[in-house]
């Protein structure tokens, strides 16, 4: 019976070492697979800029898209391997910084759709946290932003909003877009939930988003009204006094 439960403990031993090298594997492939996705958001954009031809510009719309569509599943693919690893490295952040570097990679979304993105960060303390993971989450939220904009409004906003003191950082990303149905505010951070079957994504964004903020030592809620824009607002230690 011991010797049963020997091998047992051992197979699940060995099994979390696999499952470790797993998670180190997609995260090192999913990083070599982001410079030669960004080189052709580039070159799709140069092109993008230069032609005339209304028949190329459809099928570069349609390149476009599918770029996209895959420099998004990579990234979750990169946050979603790193999201349970516990250490966390602690470093002085510059917020407004971190946050134009977060919205960098859905420039060029912003500016086709005609959204005017604001940021306004009161640091009266500087912050340290993990900037890794704290990029993960405002990525995560400027680009729901940017996915889920109203069509319809005639002046699209996203506005990210943050005061930092020697405990916290209190930050807000919020924008004027459809909005998520009351119903479904509780169940927008569970893995796999989708508003709808026509939504886009696979559904884990939020759960990444929650549990990158949980490892950070913080809290996450959301306001939203469908129709009128969500507000998603996060409070985070401030690791700057840590022993």
């Amino acid at each position: 019976m011991n010797k049963l439960k020997e091998r047992k403990r051992i197979s699940i031993s060995d099994l979390k070492a696999v499952n470790k090298k797993l998670e180190s594997f997609a995260f090192r492939v999913s990083h070599d697979l982001l410079s030669p996705v960004n080189a052709l958001k580039m070159l799709v954009s140069l092109i993008e800029e230069e032609t005339q031809e209304e028949s190329t510009m459809e099928y570069i719309r349609m390149i476009k898209d599918r770029v996209v569509h895959l420099d998004q599943t990579i990234r979750n693919n990169l946050k979603n391997s790193k999201a349970d690893y516990p250490e966390l490295q602690i470093t002085k952040i510059p917020l407004e910084k971190t946050v134009a570097d977060a919205a960098e990679i859905f420039s060029n979304e912003i500016k086709t759709l005609g959204i005017h993105f604001q940021v306004n960060i009161n640091e009266q303390e500087a912050f340290f946290s993990d900037r890794f993971r704290l990029n993960t989450v405002l990525e995560n939220l400027i680009g729901n932003a940017v996915k889920y904009h109203n069509k319809e409004a005639v002046d699209k906003v996203i506005v990210v909003e943050g005061y930092s003191d020697e405990n916290t950082l209190k930050i807000s990303v919020s924008d004027n877009g459809i909005g998520i149905a009351e119903i479904n505010q509780d169940r927008v951070f569970d893995k796999f939930f989708r508003e709808s079957n026509s939504s886009e994504g696979y559904g884990i964004g939020l759960h990444i988003v929650k549990q990158t903020v949980e490892a950070l030592e913080g809290t996450i809620n959301v306001k939203s009204a469908q129709g009128r824009g969500s507000c998603f607002i996060l409070e985070l230690r401030n690791f700057k006094n840590q022993n």
